[in-house]
């Protein structure tokens, strides 16, 4: 054997090439058994190991550092193991070196004594183009096992006459200078992929026989990446979004990242299909959100590009709002292990009226204390504590963390702003799946399997740091619904997906007074008064008051769509309002009607003879104090005497008048 040093060397499965790219690793090897004569077997060889490689500046080495070139390669599918030697020392192994190339011979003695190169292995250098080329070539007289870049691995029976063969190798390629620096050209790291067959005979000894055919390259072939939804550019008012593309390779896909702005968002989930996605919380304004696909290999495939322009219309009145949506996935590393990851991404958003922000000093404002509560948020420092903070907006960096590659990301961020006396509040979580989950409300609702139907309390403060004199104090319900599914991967790990929406709610309930009506009369005392309320989420109560008098609960029996009232009333003009307060303390407008409550008595009419009265008010209910006249006119052969009025039948004033007109009084009573 020569002096060049060997040693074995497994490699992990990856590639990282940071100083090169490679274009192309190749194997071809055939084995042949053979049994001469019967008494004993020969095994021949033939095999080539080809690589070329692209190195930036190879082309401007001179002759000498050519020369000092120390060529490393590791493999464990070449069976010698580890190559390393400077182009320098060719010669000692029987070879040439030149200014663009080098030969190496390994040799083995044969049966009779004499070396005979078994393997040779060429490098050479045209322009950046490194090429590798090594090839076996063990004559049959060798007594023992010739030299074999890698059939020699998949000797030996498997149960079967014939089986195919499917494995990968690891191989690695590094470049660097030997006379001064140690400095590195290249270092190219790459997977073998080897397919092939062994067939299995025997010779009349019982002596095993095979024939090896295997054949192997590295995968330079870039995964496809195409847009799904959304594609090309999209405006949109909803501060979530799913972006979802789909990514093919040869060998297979091992990660699509995404980035927003620029900024690494982590890796996105895989699922069916070859898709995969990834949730984002938007920013206001235009993002452009870019994937990048990357196989097994490490090849990278291009860039997809998205715009998205984020229209927040929810800073122009009272509101608070909240979205989210946490999504358990499950992946198959390169390796064939199952491993979980949750992503979860929300927003927050609140506009709120303070009066008196507008005239805020800017010392004041950066003086202000935030407390800020909604499900796993609380929140309280000063504004002077922001990671950013200018005369109208403060933003503050909530938690950062480290993804796998030890960038440091922000998972949730929670920004303040003034705009006039309108205080905007922005909390948003973006987490990039690295199990780092800073829910807003979520994570309530996991393992739910159901609909979602929930209300969550929302407190803000606004003090100042120094009186501790408050600007705002709001408490707030936000009803919140959605979904909640459970699924459960091969592994039976829980997978949940929650998509969740809510608001507060500022909408104020709506009253209306059925009865009375305007200007209705009445002659009762006791008057029932009716109504209906409704509400966006719930009426909690009604309030009516008679005469601008206490206001009273009012009384229903169907959650408030129907609601009743008892009033007495006072003689002449009076007047009701009414109006509605809901589960969230929003009031609706008063509403007042008029009507009048008449003072009234029975007329009672008697007639002494046969005869009729127009209008006939007999027995009739008329308003006391009204001026009235009724006519007598009497039936054929009776003629007029006169009236006779008086209280009660008793007593009374005459008259001759055919027409009487009177005064309506209580117990007044008539005969003519």
């Amino acid at each position: 054997m020569s002096r060049m040093v060997f040693r074995l060397i497994l490699l992990f499965a990856t590639w990282v090439c940071r100083y090169a790219w490679a274009d192309s690793i190749t194997v071809a090897e055939t084995w042949k058994d053979n049994t001469v004569r019967g008494f004993y077997s020969s095994s021949t060889d033939v095999g080539t190991f080809s690589a070329s490689l692209t190195v930036p500046g190879l082309s401007n080495l001179t002759a000498n550092d050519w020369s000092n070139l120390l060529v490393t390669v590791n493999s464990s599918s070449l069976n010698t193991g580890t190559f390393s030697d400077t182009m320098a020392n060719a010669p000692s192994y029987g070879g040439t070196v030149s200014a663009t190339n080098a030969t190496f011979y390994f040799q083995l003695t044969d049966t009779n004594g004499n070396l005979v190169n078994a393997y040779k292995m060429t490098f050479f250098r045209s322009g950046n183009t490194f090429a590798i080329a090594g090839l076996t070539a063990n004559p049959a007289s060798v007594s023992y096992p010739p030299w074999s870049i890698l059939a020699i691995n998949y000797l030996d029976s498997s149960g079967l006459a014939t089986f195919s063969i499917h494995d990968q190798a690891s191989c690695e390629v590094l470049l660097q200078d030997a006379a001064t620096t140690y400095a590195t050209y290249a270092d190219i790291q790459k997977i073998l992929y080897i397919t092939g067959t062994n067939t299995i005979t025997y010779d009349s000894q019982g002596t095993e026989l095979n024939s090896v055919r295997v054949s192997g390259a590295a995968d330079y072939a870039p995964p496809t990446l195409t847009a799904v939804s959304p594609t090309g550019a999209l405006t949109t008012t909803n501060d979530l979004l799913t972006v979802q593309v789909k990514a093919t390779d040869s060998i297979g896909v091992s990660n699509v990242e995404y980035y927003v702005n620029g900024l690494d968002y982590g890796s996105g989930v895989a699922g069916t299909a070859n898709l995969w996605s990834l949730n984002f919380a938007l920013p206001p304004g235009t993002s452009t959100v870019q994937t990048l696909a990357t196989d097994e290999s490490g090849n990278l495939s291009t860039t997809n590009r998205l715009t998205v322009t984020y229209v927040n219309a929810q800073t122009n009145a009272s509101l608070i709002t909240v979205t989210e949506h946490w999504l358990d996935g499950s992946q198959t590393d390169s390796a064939g292990d199952v491993f979980g990851v949750s992503q979860d991404v929300g927003t927050l958003n609140a506009a709120l009226l303070v009066p008196g922000l507008r005239s805020l000093s800017a010392t004041t404002w950066s003086n202000l204390v935030l407390t800020v509560s909604f499900g796993d948020l609380a929140f309280s420092n000063r504004l002077t504590e922001a990671d950013v903070l200018t005369t109208n907006r403060a933003v503050f960096y909530l938690n950062t963390i480290l993804d796998p590659n030890s960038n440091l990301l922000t998972d949730v961020q929670l920004s303040l702003a003034r705009t006039g006396n309108t205080v905007v509040l922005a909390c948003q979580t973006g987490d990039p799946t690295y199990d780092f989950n800073h829910p807003l409300v979520a994570d309530f609702y996991l393992g739910l399997n159901g609909p979602v139907q929930d209300a969550r309390p929302f407190a803000l403060t606004l003090q100042d740091g120094s009186t501790f004199s408050s600007y705002a104090d709001v408490s707030q319900l936000v009803y919140i619904s959605g979904s909640a599914a459970v699924t459960y991967d091969s592994q039976s790990n829980e997978l949940d997906n929650v998509r969740i929406t809510g608001a507060a709610d500022f909408v104020p309930p709506a009253c209306a007074i059925i009865a009375p009506t305007a200007n209705q009369p009445w002659s009762n005392a006791l008057f029932a008064v009716t109504g209906t309320a409704k509400d966006n989420v719930a009426v909690s109560n009604v309030f009516y008051a008679l005469n601008g008098g206490a206001w009273f609960n009012a009384v229903s029996t169907n959650r408030w769509t129907n609601w009743t009232a008892q009033v007495a009333l006072a003689p002449g003009t009076n007047n009701l309002q009414a109006w509605a307060v809901d589960t969230s303390g929003n009031n609706s407008l008063t509403n007042s009607v008029n009507f009048v409550y008449i003072l009234s008595g029975q007329l009672q009419l008697r007639a002494l003879g046969l005869g009729s009265f127009t209008p006939n008010y007999s027995n009739a209910w008329l308003q006391l104090g009204q001026n009235y006249s009724i006519t007598s006119a009497p039936a054929r052969g009776f003629t007029f005497a006169g009236w006779i009025t008086s209280t009660n039948w008793l007593g009374g004033v005459a008259s001759n008048n055919a027409a009487l007109r009177f005064t309506m009084a209580s117990n007044l009573t008539a005969r003519s």
